[in-house]
């Protein structure tokens, strides 16, 4: 018997077994995939995104703080608009929808709890890119859905329950009414300078857009349907000022239909 073949034999099976793993992503579908990997972890995944063109009008670009004019003529300026998008699907010629893989568990003000599609994002006007969530539904889709704002369920969540500091529900980051225990739909900051005054106009209600295009997903690239988010249409017929806050935040919610359109 060759002992020294054998003895080799034991110290490379000895050596193989103490080779410290390779760790990285072992899922073939994810965007950082390593085929050498034997220890899975970081994996990253394609995104759903709406790659978005914020303009005041069609050929002016918007920024904060720039002026503007309202229905009577008077100048203003808007600070910041944030608002929530959520429940996004793409819908395909046969009527199939595809969301993305997200989940998140939520724990409402009453105690009552459960799983939700995690596609809950914040959109302000310095977010180029809003990345939804994980999607990997390969295909061609003829329809865009998405809502403006949360669910009733979504609304009643308790912002101290939500654990990611980087989620757009965290109490820290939240549109949250607190005096009423809900969320809100969205926040525009306005600066009437003639009147020395900065207020805040806040919406209440969801609204579902519907978008018609052709929509095609690939392996390999995120998932990106590129749309224009038009702020003079929103503030269309607005007249802006503090002591017409109730009257704003009506007109605002029916001006959100045309926000957005398709580039």
């Amino acid at each position: 018997m060759n002992y020294r073949i054998i003895n080799y034999l034991a110290i490379l099976l000895l050596l193989s077994q103490c080779a410290t793993p390779i760790e990285n992503c072992t899922d073939p579908i994810a965007q950082n995939y390593d085929a050498s990997a034997d220890k899975n972890c970081c994996c990253t995944y394609y995104q759903l995104r709406l790659a978005l063109n914020h303009q005041w009008n069609d050929s002016t670009s918007f920024a904060y703080n720039n002026p503007f004019t309202d229905v009577n003529g008077d100048t203003f300026e808007i600070q910041d608009i944030q608002l929530y998008i959520s429940d996004a699907h793409l819908v395909d010629v046969q009527g199939n929808t595809a969301e993305v893989y997200d989940s998140i568990f939520l724990i409402q003000n009453n105690g009552v709890s459960d799983w939700y599609t995690d596609d809950f994002a914040l959109m302000s006007a310095g977010v180029l890119n809003l990345d939804l969530g994980d999607f990997f539904s390969l295909g061609t889709y003829n329809q865009l859905k998405f809502a403006v704002g949360l669910s009733p369920e979504v609304r009643q969540t308790d912002p101290n329950q939500v654990s990611d500091t980087e989620h757009s529900l965290y109490t820290d980051n939240a549109l949250y009414d607190a005096t009423n225990s809900t969320y809100y739909l969205g926040k525009l900051q306005f600066i009437v300078p003639s009147q020395l005054d900065t207020f805040d106009v806040f919406l209440t209600d969801s609204l579902q857009v519907q978008l018609d295009t052709t929509i095609i997903s690939v392996d390999g690239a995120n998932t990106s349907i590129a749309l224009d988010v038009n702020y003079e249409k929103l503030l269309n017929g607005v007249t802006v000022s503090s002591t017409n806050i109730s009257n704003m935040a009506t007109q605002l919610k029916a001006n959100l239909n045309n926000l957005f359109s398709l580039q």
